[in-house]
């Protein structure tokens, strides 16, 4: 390996058409976020190693970067599969979890910006959604509290007590309703404490509390917007 390359592990997040037969890989990098790369034609030699089954979501990459050449994009010099998958691009569920996820993750992650912990978790995070026995009902909620601890937000615990409320503004659980709307009821706020406990949680509040916590997301984190894929998995888990 030169001066000029470097060996990373990327997660795939998706593809963009570049030009008449380009393809910008954008990636998840422990070292750097955010990292895109420039692909020629996956169905032509130029491709080299880079496979069309490489670019699905959530694949997992062991890439040597070529530094060479201006701009953003990177090119890729060598690539191979670091963990090879057995359910979840073959699964509709797991698939959509991980188009989810993809989403996810690039609202909340950046260009060169270490993101070690959230990689790690990340990766964690697919290994169990990966398993015959992995919680595909509360997979996205399970995701979304890895995100909340990442940025700084994950529910202060310490102060749930039956019957309280959870103040979504400052993440802690209260005796009352707040003086502002955005609050999870009671009832919700118990549901939540078992999810997070691993604890049975009804499909209904499943779904409730999906809601809520993108919600949750959105009001410490503005720019996370909306999802695409959310009703989609709405219908699957229902």
């Amino acid at each position: 390996m030169t001066a000029e390359e470097a060996k990373v592990q990327a997660i795939v997040l998706g593809t963009v058409k570049y030009g008449d037969s380009g393809t910008v890989l954008r990636t998840f990098t422990p070292q750097q976020g955010l990292l895109a790369f420039m692909v020629h034609s996956l169905h032509s030699k130029k491709a080299g190693q880079m496979r069309p089954s490489m670019t699905l979501p959530m694949t997992i990459l062991d890439v040597v970067i070529n530094h060479r050449g201006k701009g953003n994009l990177k090119t890729i010099q060598e690539v191979r599969p670091a963990r090879h998958w057995s359910k979840l691009h073959s699964d509709p569920i797991r698939m959509t979890l991980c188009t989810f996820a993809s989403e996810v993750i690039q609202k909340v992650v950046t260009e060169d910006h270490q993101e070690s912990f959230l990689f790690q978790e990340l990766r964690l995070w697919l290994e169990r959604l990966d398993r015959d026995d992995a919680r595909l009902g509360t997979a996205p909620h399970e995701l979304l509290l890895i995100v909340a601890r990442q940025m700084g937000c994950f529910p202060h615990m310490e102060t749930y007590k039956e019957g309280y409320v959870f103040d979504m503004m400052d993440g802690h659980f209260i005796p009352e309703a707040p003086d502002h709307t955005y609050w999870m009821t009671g009832q919700e706020s118990a549901a939540l404490n078992a999810l997070i406990h691993h604890e049975p949680v009804h499909k209904t509040m499943r779904s409730k509390l999906l809601g809520e916590l993108l919600s949750y997301l959105r009001i410490h984190h503005e720019p996370f917007g909306t999802l695409k894929s959310i009703e989609i998995l709405r219908t699957l888990l229902s």
